[in-house]
């Protein structure tokens, strides 16, 4: 039998209201569910971003130390290796001698030798050398600046350089005082070792100078984030080279104390 106009209409409205109801119902629990899980994957996703960022980061991190600890292991090597050898020893035999500061021209070309193949070796690295005994009695050095002063004083770096017992020293970040150039306000880092004492007869020192933009480029290569940078710090000061905003700024005072309070480190040399 057929339906009448008036039965269709109703049902019509009954199916419509039916639709409408099931809409009303259901729409809002699937849009919250599709926002939900949009929030979700968003959520994962930002995590595994974050993590895999802090991976990588750690890993540069990581990898920028162990070269760094590479090179200046080699480093020090270096210049453990030229304080004992012979032709090292021999000289300061000479100077300590009853002939007091009598060399032969052989003491320094083979010294000048030593200087020049380790400067070469290490030239991205190394600023300039210097080897300087009772004071210019026995002098030669390795530059790639033209100074027109060098001006090195052992009682003043005597005065400030006494709390170790090997008598090797490094000092963090700072202006050459020695080689002067026109003009330039270079800065460097220094390694070296001293000898003897303003008493002694026999006093110098052998000192490495290592470039500020060697270290500039290696802790500069991690971008960590807009303020986020690496750093070098001792017990004489802090090694930084990034411009970042105040707030952003580490106390280097703070680290010091932190230095300090709890002291560590390790250096392997081979010899």
């Amino acid at each position: 039998m057929k339906n009448t106009p008036k039965q269709s209409l109703i049902n019509f409205f009954r199916f419509s209201s039916l639709k409408t109801t099931i809409m009303g119902l259901f729409l809002p629990v699937i849009v919250i569910f599709v926002i939900l899980i949009g929030f979700l994957s968003y959520w994962i996703a930002a995590g595994q971003i974050r993590k895999s960022t802090y991976i990588n980061i750690s890993d540069m991190v990581a990898q920028d130390a162990n070269y760094l600890n590479e090179r200046l292991g080699a480093t020090f090597e270096q210049l453990e290796a030229l304080q004992n050898d012979i032709d090292t020893l021999t000289i300061i035999q000479h100077l300590d001698g009853r002939e007091y500061g009598t060399f032969i021209p052989e003491d320094y070309v083979t010294m000048d030798h030593s200087l020049k193949k380790i400067f070469l070796t290490y030239n991205s690295m190394f600023d300039s050398l210097l080897v300087d005994f009772n004071d210019g009695k026995f002098f030669l050095y390795e530059n790639d600046r033209w100074a027109t002063k060098i001006n090195f004083s052992y009682a003043d770096w005597r005065t400030h350089f006494t709390n170790s017992p090997s008598d090797y020293y490094w000092w963090n970040l700072h202006r050459d005082p020695i080689f002067i150039c026109p003009g330039s306000q270079e800065r460097v880092i220094s390694l070296f070792k001293l000898y003897g004492n303003p008493m002694t007869k026999v006093k110098g020192i052998i000192l490495f100078n290592l470039r500020a933009d060697f270290f500039r480029e290696v802790l500069n290569k991690v971008q960590i984030s807009k303020n986020g940078y690496l750093m070098i710090f001792s017990n004489d000061g802090t090694m930084v080279f990034k411009n970042v905003a105040p707030y952003a700024r580490v106390d280097s005072h703070r680290i010091l104390k932190l230095i300090g309070d709890n002291p560590a480190g390790t250096l392997w040399i081979r010899s």
